[in-house]
């Protein structure tokens, strides 16, 4: 965009910070005024969602995207120079280097940057990634961390008191004197959750400087560390002078001796602020749309529960998935095919103590295909006294180190009830709740998925939804946004179901199908079986019968043709399914039905063409890509109809559209449900082999349409009868030319 400079001149004669950001607001796409400024589109990339920030602070204005742009090419974009967003900018001298603050990881290694100009001025810079010793001045793609970091961890593992100050100028200041002092860049204003998780278990002095904005930030950080330090306290310096600190303190005089004294003699029970709600305002929220490590069964940032008997594959499919992480490798689509990317190579970290490293898991990822320099497995930890311990969630802040140096994009727990603790009830909400809080928040602030098994309830308690099957409070459920579940192939033992059972995250997904044939876990497909149908739920007496009929007749009908329903139902009754099972397992697939003279025809409809598929949601049951009860109301009084010679009332057809064809293209008769000749174009149904390629053109011409004729002389095809290849049709699953079906011959003649 362009930026009219003869308009703006006028607003820094303003020579207010608000009246600059105002006039840059009104330059760009869809200005709307915020709490602390203006809410924009941004000019430097393509954005319809008003992703730039522009607050006025002080004598400058400040301009963040939301969505990552560069600050520099914001004011390309805007044809402004960083001294345009100063007030008198003219009068201004150029801002002068006086030092970089760095932020450092627990191996002290920079991940972030406060650099401190003359006049006072900050800005936040990291290390480039491409050019060592080079500089990116934003924090996007990193999660800050505290001021002094390691030394922090070391005084909290001691039970030193930790001094939280108002800037790195102080913190830097009590360090020099031996004291353990730490900050946050960027100001109160900008605390995150994880500083707090941080500092969790730590005596804290926060040191209050002599100011509102002081008193401000003491309560905020007082409040985000209740409950989560083991005590506050807040030390008010004695004799400050007004918007004074405890460098002007030291400067004064002032001595370590002197400073512990004064720490030491706070009372701290007086320093607990009163409770109070905490409200956000929705109109300061920045909408960020879902991050998917594999859309749409893990999401970035979301713990999913993954639940199975054991023994069906859980480690298995779990194997994959770290194995396609630590490649690169992408994972399988809706239609069982492998296009889902799931980005760059990423480190995988596995708490797995339930299977042995050396003889089971370390076969089972290297089947897969795992690349295993990214795989990190954390089964224990030394404590303070140099005693192993197995991991629990009591080492949370010995994970997040981890976390932090690894960066992983998977987190794998198999499983979290080895992991809660001796102390923690699982059948309690409250303390399940409290003690996934914290797990969940690193995943968050990390940006991993998280996956977690959990063993199954006893036998017969909670069978009725896959998502209740798991051991233990519903709120390990009621916590996950996702839900997968493992089950055997009904028919086949060498392979086992991934079913979606929860998303509170978008739509379901079909269930994928994996082989573990030989202790070798791969995908091979997916099937229409979802997790209602799993559960048996309203299946009478045999709900295992109703499932292996499912998967029978999903089978049989793969190859996308029509079949006789009569020759089914025989073929059934010989591998020893029920009718009765059968027509449950018809209902559940949706299987599309249509009269042939005296007898049916059944179809598998394709995945996309389904009426309940991706993209449907509930609350925490499934009604996503093959739901049992998604039948719609027309289909319903179809299957209503007693397909197979019964007793009830034939099903009526609409009329059959009409159909172009060309003059020099042969026509052939074509009996119909109702005995009504009709001339179809027989190369246009030729391109139509096997059946339809959608439900329309099958709807609209196929359904109603007995035989159907092929007469290309060039097809493999010959007649069952007549062994004839020159025309053909498909009935009840025989291929037959119309010469020789009686009632096609009835017809022409």
């Amino acid at each position: 965009m362009s930026l009219d400079n003869s308009s703006f001149s006028a607003s820094l004669q303003a020579n207010t910070a608000e009246a600059i950001a105002a006039d840059i607001a009104h330059r760009c796409a869809n200005p709307r005024k915020v709490k602390h400024g203006w809410q924009v589109c941004c000019p430097a990339h393509g954005d319809d969602r008003a992703s730039l920030s522009i607050t006025p602070e002080g004598e400058k204005v400040l301009i963040h995207c939301h969505a990552g742009c560069d600050y520099q090419a914001i004011l390309d974009a805007l044809h402004l120079q960083p001294s345009d967003l100063r007030v008198n900018p003219a009068n201004s001298a150029k801002p002068q280097f006086i030092c970089a603050y760095a932020y450092t990881d627990m191996n002290g290694n920079t991940i972030h940057e406060t650099v401190r100009y003359a006049p006072k001025d900050f800005r936040q810079r990291r290390p480039d990634p491409v050019n060592p010793g080079k500089y990116i001045y934003n924090l996007d793609g990193i999660t800050p961390v505290l001021y002094h970091l390691k030394a922090l961890h070391d005084a909290i593992q001691r039970g030193e008191r930790v001094y939280v100050c108002e800037g790195e100028k102080d913190a830097k200041n009590l360090a020099k004197l031996g004291l353990v002092a730490t900050t946050n860049a960027m100001g109160a204003d900008k605390w995150r959750p994880e500083y707090s998780e941080t500092l969790r278990g730590a005596h804290i002095v926060i040191m209050q400087d002599k100011d509102d904005a002081g008193k401000k930030r003491t309560a905020t950080i007082t409040q985000a560390l209740t409950g989560i330090a083991a005590s506050i306290k807040i030390l008010d310096l004695p004799g400050l002078p007004e918007k004074g600190d405890v460098s002007d303190w030291l400067q004064a005089g002032g001595t370590r001796e002197q400073l512990e004294a004064l720490a030491q003699t706070v009372d701290t029970s007086q320093e607990k602020p009163s409770a109070h709600a905490v409200m956000v305002t929705m109109e300061d929220v920045t909408e960020r749309p879902i991050e998917w490590l594999w859309e749409p069964y893990l999401a970035i940032g979301k713990l999913c529960l993954l639940d199975g008997d054991p023994g069906t594959g859980k480690t298995g499919a779990a194997s994959i998935i770290a194995a396609a992480v630590s490649r690169g490798y992408p994972l399988p689509d809706q239609q069982g095919k492998p296009t889902v990317s799931t980005g760059e190579p990423g480190i995988v970290l596995m708490i797995a103590a339930e299977d042995d490293l050396e003889d089971t898991l370390k076969k089972r990822l290297r089947l897969a295909g795992a690349d295993m320099t990214k795989i990190m497995v954390l089964n224990e930890v030394v404590t303070r006294d140099q005693r192993r311990e197995h991991f629990t969630l009591a080492h949370l802040a010995l994970l997040e180190e981890e976390v932090q140096r690894l960066r992983p994009r998977l987190v794998y727990v198999d499983n979290l009830q080895l992991i809660l603790g001796s102390k923690v009830d699982i059948n309690r909400a409250n303390q399940v709740n409290d003690i996934l809080e914290g797990l969940i928040s690193l995943a968050a602030r990390y940006r991993f998925a998280l996956i977690c098994t959990r063993h199954p309830s006893k036998p017969g308690q909670n069978i009725g939804r896959l998502i209740h099957r798991g051991m233990g409070s519903q709120a390990f459920m009621g916590r996950a946004r996702l839900g997968l579940y493992v089950e055997e192939h009904p028919l086949d033992p060498t392979k086992s179901l991934l079913i979606q059972s929860k998303s509170n995250a978008g739509g379901f997904g079909v269930t994928q199908i994996f082989s573990k044939a030989g202790g070798h876990f791969e995908w091979c497909g997916v099937t229409r079986i979802n997790a209602q149908t799993m559960a048996g739920s309203g299946r009478g007496p045999e709900p295992h019968a109703f499932i292996e009929a499912c998967f029978w007749l999903e089978e049989h009908l793969q190859d996308g043709y029509a079949h006789d329903a009569g020759h089914l139902i025989e073929l059934a009754k010989e591998d020893g399914i029920g009718q009765k099972p059968l027509y449950g397992a018809k209902k559940a697939l949706q299987i599309k039905s249509s009269q042939v003279n005296d007898g049916w025809l059944w179809r598998l409809p394709s995945l996309e063409d389904r009426e309940d598929s991706i993209g449907c949601t509930g609350d925490s049951g499934y009604t996503g890509v093959t739901g049992t009860t998604g039948v719609s109301d027309l289909d319903t009084a179809r299957n209503a109809s007693h397909e197979e010679g019964g007793q009830d009332t034939k099903q009526d057809n609409p009329d059959t559209p009409d159909t172009p064809h060309h003059p020099d293209t042969p026509v052939v008769p074509i009996v119909t449900d109702d005995s009504v000749d009709l001339r179809v174009n027989t190369s246009f149904v030729t391109n139509l082999s096997p059946l339809m390629d959608n439900d329309d053109d099958f709807d609209d011409l196929v359904r109603h349409v007995s035989p159907w004729i092929h007469t290309a002389s060039d097809n493999a095809f010959t007649c069952y009868v007549c062994k004839g290849s020159d025309s053909w049709l498909n009935s009840g699953g025989e291929r037959k030319c119309y010469r020789c079906h009686k009632p096609a011959v009835s017809a022409v003649a």
